[in-house]
């Protein structure tokens, strides 16, 4: 296998290991919602409600019912905000405690500061939506299939967010639902060691750098390097500098990824 090729493929494992939860043996998770470390009840809100006994605050597990959306609200949520921003895990969901009533799936966005939300989408990423309208692509969660039996979705990305939004698609009977946001106790795995791959010290030469094409002769491809005063362009209107990073904790460096036939080891992929 070829050294270009061997890093190509290197990168393409990282892409897909860096963003996921840390490879932790266990969570300990604790309820962000409901709890001791819970919001108070003026923290839950809504687009709506069915009636004034379904509030936002009768969304939480502790409940005997649920909140539950006015049946005018075309694009109802509801909405948990935090006093600092939370690390989130996990979504767990119940329907009506008091009434065969429940959403059968849901998708989630999320804010920082309230006013630029994303969505969770099933890409492991987020996709920022000046508009708030949900994209087709946005990751649809299961929900319940009967209202007392909880059902807990794992995030494989950890969400930072100080506001959550709930979005009920698909429901029986009516959209109730009672929920429980979850944070890690237990978490003490850091996140990887970066090094960049383009520009600094491991980085690549000039003529390893091409483009489909240049506006003019300022504008070639080696100035796509983080460290240069113009940018790669592509039209006059829009401009473009890409950068890639991998992990160096474990593979310092091309053979201590291979075996000796040229194999990548499994081991060692697993660690990147």
């Amino acid at each position: 296998m070829s050294a270009h090729l061997l890093r190509r493929l290197l990168l393409l494992v990282y892409l897909q290991t860096a963003a996921s939860t840390p490879d932790c043996e266990e969570l300990e998770l604790s309820p962000l919602i409901t709890g001791p470390d819970g919001v108070k009840d003026d923290q839950l809100s809504a687009s709506s409600i069915y009636s004034s006994a379904y509030v936002a605050k009768e969304s939480r597990f502790t409940s005997e019912i649920a909140w539950c959306k006015n049946n005018s609200d075309p694009d109802p949520w509801l909405q948990v905000t935090f006093e600092d921003s939370q690390t989130i895990f996990a979504i767990q969901t119940l329907g009506n405690g008091a009434r065969f009533e429940f959403v059968k799936n849901y998708t989630i966005s999320y804010s920082l500061d309230g006013s630029k939300w994303n969505w969770f989408t099933s890409g492991n990423g987020t996709i920022h939506t000046e508009i708030f309208r949900k994209p087709s692509y946005s990751l649809q969660f299961s929900g319940n299939v009967a209202p007392s039996i909880p059902v807990r979705n794992d995030f494989e990305t950890p969400i930072v967010a100080r506001f959550v939004k709930l979005h009920p698609l698909g429901y029986y009977e009516y959209r109730s639902v009672r929920w429980e946001l979850y944070k890690c106790l237990n978490l003490d795995c850091e996140g990887p060691e970066l090094s960049p791959l383009i520009t600094g010290p491991g980085g690549v030469n000039d003529d390893q750098l091409s483009a489909s094409s240049i506006y003019c002769s300022s504008y070639v491809a080696k100035e796509s390097r983080f460290n240069v005063f113009y940018y790669s362009c592509e039209t006059a209107s829009g401009s473009v500098r890409g950068h890639a990073m991998t992990t160096i904790n474990d593979v310092t460096n091309n053979d201590d990824a291979t075996n000796n036939d040229g194999a990548m080891n499994n081991d060692d992929v697993s660690q990147l």
